[in-house]
């Protein structure tokens, strides 16, 4: 799935956007805490492919936008698909934006490249509720 933000003055300027897609990664990659009571086989996930936001843009509150949509947007999967966290690969820069949001580092970053980092969609939707 792809979400793109558009200038509805302009609406052939794509401001930023987002894309999902279901995916799964083998349940020792991540923190022994998270998957207590889990099957033992790699774990469903929803995988948040890719979010940016047009540079004359940054800094708006763009990016918070896309990612609280892609947030409830995975929620409504993981209902419909049966998984419980969303992943995301991380560039380097974009580490401590991401933790704000309360992803954290797991296991399965390459070399040099970008970090694996999960959100337990629990934490989502308690959030959600407060």
């Amino acid at each position: 799935m792809t979400y793109v933000a558009i200038d509805e003055g302009v609406p052939r300027a794509v401001l930023g956007y987002f894309t999902l897609a279901m995916a799964s990664v083998p349940r020792e990659t991540f923190p022994k805490k998270y998957v207590r009571g889990l099957p033992h086989y790699d774990l469903p996930l929803v995988l948040r492919a890719r979010l940016a936001v047009e540079r004359r843009f940054a800094g708006r509150g763009l990016g918070h936008a896309l990612i609280s949509e892609a947030l409830r947007v995975s929620l409504r999967a993981a209902d419909e698909v049966g998984c419980r966290c969303i992943v995301t690969d991380a560039y380097r820069d974009r580490i401590g934006w991401y933790a704000r949001y309360g992803f954290v580092p797991i296991e399965g970053a390459a070399e040099g490249g970008p970090e694996r980092m999960f959100l337990d969609l629990r934490t989502v939707r308690a959030a959600l509720r407060s």
